[in-house]
């Protein structure tokens, strides 16, 4: 885990805390991927520094540390779902919206399990 300035956010790192404000509510979940487009909305809460997981330099940072085994893990859980998802819209095969739904459904899916496998 490291401490960055919001300036130093890229798309791509990971959150390694929540950060909720300052009503307690939750704004962020630890293991959230940022966006570059959170520094203004995070600097208006009042943030002036988070911290991300260590090797998440983000899409243009710094190349994180890929275990190949993650790997194989990752594909599996991304095929389970894809399984699962493909029986809920096997009848809309050419409806581009729906596609993209289960698109992003499996994406989601398998992010979720995989940051809980993580220790997330």
């Amino acid at each position: 885990m490291r401490k960055i300035s919001l300036k130093e956010i890229q798309d791509g790192m990971v959150l390694a805390q929540e950060m909720q404000d300052d009503k307690g509510r939750v704004l962020l979940k630890k293991g959230d991927l940022l966006r570059s487009a959170y520094k203004s909305k995070l600097s208006q809460w009042g943030i002036e520094e988070i911290f991300i997981v260590a090797g998440s330099g983000g899409l243009d940072g710094e190349t994180p540390n890929i275990n190949p085994e993650d790997v194989k893990v990752t594909t599996a859980i991304i095929a389970k779902y894809e399984r699962l998802l493909e029986q809920k819209f096997c009848d809309f095969p050419d409806n581009v919206l729906m596609n993209t739904i289960k698109s992003v459904a499996i994406s989601n899916l398998a992010h979720k399990e995989a940051m809980k496998n993580a220790g997330f």
